[in-house]
């Protein structure tokens, strides 16, 4: 499960990044396409509207030229009449029957779009004409309407309706005192106005719907399909016809889809392998921290190391996991078998070290009768090797054994310099907690190394504080001061800083107190300048 989750995280740190980018530029490209291609589309159908609007008005714009033929020429009409209520015509009626005739048949011959024309006078015996001569009313199919037609109250204005397969105009013929004669009626073939269409449709599935302003549908084509669909609109000026194409909202914008499916397509692809990368990957760092593991553990290394966290950065993992494991719980233990190691080499036979010593120690009584300096210095030395032998860098030692160390070591600087330095305790009842071995040693050490002014006393003062779950641990002298770069130096907390001469130095005292207290102890060097100087031990507890 901690393996899953760890996969997870590791995708959502590295690839969701990078699938929010293509999801971003996918959908910004579906929506540049989209916007672009509604303009287009636009701009196509608008003037495929009003091309189809002048082709058609042109067309209806016949009858309004026969219209004005027949309404000012009144002897066209009285004509016509003549004829059909006598059954009989004189020379002059007939030419202008044959002129009229001649002219409905060559409007016929030059427009292919006109099916017939015909004019209706109402009279008993029910003729009416049309280019191909006179016919009785009563042999069309539609009879009906020319009856129907001349009951109702018409207007000046063109008048739509349909029959079979035809597109029908028709307009009301006025005497010179403006009465009603007749009628006048273009039967438009319904398949020419679709090939005027068809050349301009910009798509096999777009459709064609033309109304009449009271929503009379005159023409559709192919008809109307299923599904949402975009539509774009005009209305003619003259004869207010209402043109309407429409196309599948999925076959306009097809494109625009398809580039939203192929982004996401990518989107997938990408998933796909970046969980694969991911997958690898932590395969091939846990392989590496497996191999790092085992060599650490060839190395000799007692540290317990935790598994890796879901989630979490092999780098990360080495530095914080483990090197930072390896210094704190093995450092310690490597450094104090180098140091035995080390004692084991300088000392032969620490026994026969010791006896020796005594030795001289016994000599130098008997010598003066009693305790001189050469035996208080033998045996101030004697202890503190037995301690340095004795004492476990691992553990460490407590404070007050340390502070022993401390007093026997002044005892061998007293003999030495006699009156030329005091030593100030400042504590009192110590706290029982252990310090690394050898830690307040070479603190008083520096002092006698760096501090002595000549011709002026030296005054060394070791003090121990305790409070607020603080211990506090100062050596400072009124000697030698030090400048702001030495100081520098000195607090330098880099572990590189380590001394590599055989005093251990403050820089190592600085390191043995982080590895020993993990963190919670810290050494800072202060001077007052040209005089004075000190070093301060923090611990918490």
């Amino acid at each position: 499960m901690r393996g899953k989750f760890r996969l997870f995280r590791l995708f959502l740190n590295h690839m969701l990044p990078l699938l929010a980018v293509v999801l971003v530029l996918g959908i910004g490209a579906f929506l540049i396409s989209l916007q672009s291609t509604q303009r287009t589309s636009y701009d196509n159908e608008v003037r495929l509207l009003e091309q189809l609007n002048l082709y058609y008005e042109n067309i209806i714009a016949e009858l309004d030229a026969l219209n004005l033929i027949f309404s000012t020429n009144s002897q066209i009409a009285d004509a016509v009449r003549a004829i059909v209520s006598t059954g009989e015509a004189d020379y002059e009626d007939y030419r202008t029957y044959r002129l009229y005739q001649n002219l409905l048949t060559a409007f016929l011959t030059a427009r292919p779009s006109l099916q017939r024309i015909w004019m209706y006078l109402p009279d008993d015996r029910g003729m009416i004409l049309c280019d191909t001569g006179f016919l009785y009313l009563e042999s069309l199919p539609d009879a009906a309407w020319f009856s129907s037609y001349m009951a109702d109250f018409h207007g000046d204005r063109a008048e739509f309706s349909t029959a079979q397969d035809v597109v029908r105009i028709s307009r009301p013929i006025r005497n010179a005192s403006g009465m009603i004669e007749g009628v006048l009626v273009l039967d438009i073939r319904e398949g020419a106005l679709i090939d005027a269409y068809l050349p301009f449709r910009s798509c096999g599935e777009e459709s064609l719907l033309v109304e009449t302003e009271d929503g009379m549908v005159l023409l559709e084509y192919p008809g109307t399909g299923e599904g949402k669909a975009v539509s774009f609109t005009s209305v003619s000026d003259t004869y207010h016809l209402r043109y309407t194409l429409s196309v599948p909202f999925n076959v306009l914008y097809a494109s625009s889809f398809k580039i939203l499916y192929l982004s996401l397509a990518l989107c997938l692809l990408s998933l796909l392998m970046g969980l694969f990368l991911v997958y690898r990957t932590d395969k091939d760092e846990r392989l590496f921290v497996s191999n790092v593991l085992s060599q650490l553990h060839k190395a000799g290394t007692t540290a317990e190391l935790d598994e890796m966290e879901a989630g979490e950065n092999l780098y990360l993992y080495l530095n914080d996991r483990i090197l930072k494991t390896f210094i704190e719980k093995d450092y310690l233990r490597l450094q104090k078998e180098a140091a035995e190691y080390k004692a084991l080499q300088l000392q032969i036979n620490p026994h026969f070290l010791f006896n020796t010593l005594d030795t001289i120690y016994w000599k130098a009584v008997r010598l003066t009768g009693g305790e001189n300096d050469t035996s208080l210095m033998v045996h101030d030395l004697s202890k503190l090797l037995k301690y340095s032998l004795r004492a476990d860098p691992e553990a460490g030692a407590l404070l007050s054994e340390e502070i022993d160390q401390v007093e026997t070591y002044i005892g061998i600087q007293q003999v030495r310099f006699r009156d030329k330095f005091r030593f100030v305790r400042d504590y009192g009842e110590l706290p029982s907690m252990r310090v690394p071995v050898f830690t307040l040693q070479p603190l008083i050490e520096n002092c006698f190394n760096h501090g002595f002014v000549e011709g002026e006393s030296l005054t060394i003062t070791l003090s121990v504080t305790e409070g607020a779950g603080v211990v506090t641990i100062a050596v400072s002298d009124d000697g030698k001061g030090a400048d702001e770069e030495t100081l520098s130096r000195i607090n330098d907390s880099n572990p590189g800083a380590m001394l590599a001469s055989s005093s251990i130095g403050i820089s190592n005292i600085r390191e043995r107190l982080g590895l020993f207290f993990q963190g919670r102890a810290t050494l800072k060097a202060g001077s007052g300048g040209e005089r004075g100087f000190s070093v301060t031990i923090t611990i918490r507890e």
